[in-house]
C-alpha cells in the first residue's frame, strides 16, 4: 500500500495544472487534497464550489473525490494530527518557488518531521493559473 501524502492548494477554481501536479504525486503515494482556507486570498468561489470543483478534477483522474477536503488553520497540524509525512505544493515560476520556500520553512518549524517538496509546473502549464482562468471569464473567454 502507498504512503499518504497532502497535497495543499486554494484550488480557485482546480485548474489542468493542479491536476497535473495530483496524478505526479498519485504516482508514489495515495493523495490527500488539502482546499486551503487561505485568509490571505480573495477567492472567487466559496469553499463548497472549490471542493466541489476539485473532486470533479480529482475524480476524472481516478483518485477518490473523498479524498479531497478542507484545511483551515496550519497545513503542518493538519498533517501532524493525520499522520501525513509528506506535503506537496506546485510551483509555477521563480516568484512561486520562493513563496514555497518561505511557507516550508514555518510548516518545518511546527512539525520537523514533515517533509515537504515543491513540484515545478509541466513547461506547458507553467502560465495556467486560477487568477489569469479568472480574469479571462470576467472579460468573456471561454477557459476551458
Amino acid at each position: 500500500m502507498k504512503p499518504i501524502a497532502l497535497y495543499v492548494g486554494t484550488f480557485d477554481l482546480a485548474t489542468k495544472w493542479h491536476r497535473s501536479i495530483a496524478e505526479r504525486i498519485a504516482d508514489k503515494y495515495n493523495v490527500r487534497i488539502g482546499v486551503a482556507m487561505n485568509a490571505g486570498k480573495s477567492p472567487a468561489f466559496s469553499l463548497p464550489e472549490r471542493l466541489s470543483a476539485s473532486r470533479k478534477e480529482m475524480q476524472d483522474i481516478g483518485l477518490d473525490p473523498l479524498a479531497v477536503a478542507p484545511i483551515s488553520g496550519s497545513v503542518a497540524r493538519h498533517a501532524k494530527r493525520q499522520g501525513i509525512k509528506k506535503v506537496y505544493r506546485g510551483s509555477r515560476n521563480i516568484v512561486d518557488e520562493v513563496g514555497e520556500e518561505s511557507l516550508t520553512h514555518f510548516y518545518k518549524l511546527e512539525y520537523p518531521e514533515l517533509e515537504v517538496e515543491t513540484l515545478p509546473s509541466d513547461e506547458e502549464l507553467k502560465f495556467a493559473s486560477s487568477s489569469a482562468s479568472k480574469e479571462l471569464t470576467y472579460v468573456g473567454h471561454d477557459v476551458r
